[in-house]
Parts: structure tokens; sequence; C-alpha cells
């Protein structure tokens, strides 16, 4: 899923298109895509604000993935909506075999880190179907007791009888939250930018 920011003021663009004639579509579009980076960047922001994400884990997860022309005036800012590895947020190194402890995640910023309950370090096959590479191969698995339930298996898949990979939320569900809060700021900073480039323009 997208999520769009929607910046106030474009339905003006229309009015100064015909005051200003063909300056407005370049100016207005320069200033929608410089605005579309700082969003994203603002976002990443926020994200690690909230959660321990890493900047460079978020720099090829969240992007401007639609850029504006003077045809179309929009451009979109996505984040990836698979779920991230819960091995992503262990704390400490991971250990296995015999010697293997209990993983212990922090997700949130806010707070200290959980024990995963009965969970441990999976090593998986690269490639695997189940997750993708941004976890390094690790994972973090929980084998459930017959009949035995949890309350949230959006963040679960299942790899064999009884055993599950964990997941917490994806950088897509995370950032159309945070998003929401920054609607005010980047509409300032298109206001800004459409105002420089429209200067340079007549």
């Amino acid at each position: 899923m997208t999520y769009f920011i929607e910046a106030r003021g474009l339905a003006e663009f229309d009015a100064l298109l015909k005051s200003l004639g063909e300056a407005v579509a370049p100016a207005a579009a320069s200033a929608i895509n410089d605005t579309a980076a700082y969003a994203r960047t603002l976002g990443s922001k926020k994200i690690r604000q909230r959660f321990n994400f890493k900047a460079g884990y978020l720099s090829g997860r969240l992007g401007v993935t639609r850029r504006a022309s003077t045809g179309e005036l929009e451009a979109t800012v996505t984040g990836r909506d698979r779920p991230t590895s819960l091995a992503r947020f262990a704390q400490g190194a991971p250990s296995f075999g015999k010697q293997r402890t209990a993983p212990k995640v922090r997700v949130s910023t806010s707070g200290g880190g959980q024990a995963i309950r009965n969970g441990f370090f999976m090593r998986l096959r690269k490639g695997s179907s189940a997750v993708s590479s941004e976890n390094s191969n690790v994972g973090i698995a929980v084998r459930l007791a017959e009949g035995e339930r949890v309350r949230n298996k959006r963040q679960m898949v299942p790899i064999s009888n009884n055993l599950y990979l964990l997941y917490g939320p994806s950088v897509g569900q995370i950032y159309r939250t945070e998003a929401e809060k920054t609607v005010d700021e980047v509409s300032a900073h298109l206001a800004g930018r459409f105002s420089h480039y429209l200067q340079r323009s007549i």
C-alpha cells in the first residue's frame, strides 16, 4: 500500500497557472520533487525517533517512488509493506545450539528490551520464501505447544508444524502513521520551495 502526503495549497496552482503563465508548472514540479525528498528524510527521522531502525536500513525501504513533472504535479513517498524480521531488533549477538539463550528485542526506542518467551534464534536458508535477506539469514522463531495461541498472528509466519517466525511492524505501516504528523511541516516546505523556484523563473 502506498501512502500519499497531501500538501495543502496545491489546489491553488490552477489559478496561479492562469495568472503567471508557463513559469508556474516547472516551478511547481521542482518544488514538489524537493519536498518529496524532504518528506522522505523527515519521515525517516520520525520513524527512528520511535523505533530502533538504522538510517541505512530505511534508505532502501523508504523512498520517493514517483517524481512530479510539469504534466503530473504529484510525487509519492512509499514505505515498504513487508513485515520486518524481529531479529532486526534483537539486543546482543544471536546464539545457537546448546548455548543458545532466549532472544531479547527492543522494537521501540522507549522502554527496555523484551524477552521472547519460548523464542530462539534460527538460521535461515538464503532466499527462503518465508523471509528476505533483510535479516542476514537469521530469524527469531517460537514453537507453540499443541493448542497454544498468540494474540497477534499477523506478525507470525508458519514454517513448520507449530513453528513460527516472528516479525515486527513494516516500514510502510509505521510511515503511514508518522507521515500524518508531518503534513504542516511538509506543506510549509513546499510553499517555501515553490516561491523560491517561481522567483527564479519570472
